[in-house]
């Protein structure tokens, strides 16, 4: 089910265990083997019994609110595995993000994950949404987009950042300076 926790709304599973069973992270990686990263819950919760309504129902009510796991923190190494970090953090409402936290882990969802890839092309990034659905952790978006940078490095000219200039020299236009040429070239000298 969906409940509150920092802000966020996150997926919890709820379950009674039998004797000498829990529901550990061997249950979650069971859970992701069949379903997708973002419909695993991100906090499994042991009850002793399900509590019911006079109706024989759940009631909801009565679960006990979830705890989120403390999990180890891992430093950036580069300077895009950085920026990741911030905007795994910016959109998650978290201060301090690992490079090995899942974003859906964190609180993150599918419109969340269109706001990062909006964000992060911003910045320069080149993944997409799909890309963040197959490498939902700073460090393996990082790593796709340095792999993407390495394949594309010789095709691509690079822009040498605050010159406007690409590296062979020519000029780079903005998108208003574009359309002003082309308004002068369709009006003539004298639409200027």
């Amino acid at each position: 089910m969906v409940r509150e926790l920092g802000g966020q709304s996150v997926l919890v599973a709820y379950g009674v265990c039998r004797a000498g069973e829990s529901l550990t992270t061997t249950k979650r990686r069971e859970l992701g083997g069949s379903l997708p990263e973002y419909m695993v819950p991100l906090v499994f919760v042991e009850v002793a019994e399900l509590p019911l309504t006079a109706n024989g129902k759940l009631d909801r009510r009565g679960l006990p609110d979830p705890e989120l796991e403390e999990v180890s923190w891992e430093a950036p190494e580069s300077l895009a595995e950085e920026m990741l970090c911030g905007l795994f953090g910016e959109l998650t409402g978290r201060a301090e993000v690992s490079v090995t936290s899942n974003f859906f882990a964190l609180g993150g969802d599918s419109i969340q994950v269109i706001r990062l890839v909006g964000r992060g092309r911003a910045l320069g990034f080149g993944f997409g949404v799909r890309d963040v659905f197959r490498h939902p952790t700073p460090r393996a978006l990082a790593a796709l987009v340095a792999d993407v940078a390495d394949a594309t490095d010789e095709t691509v000219m690079q822009v040498v950042p605050g010159s406007g200039r690409i590296g062979d020299g020519r000029v780079v236009l903005s998108h208003g300076q574009q359309r002003l040429w082309l308004l002068s070239q369709l009006e003539g000298q004298e639409g200027l």
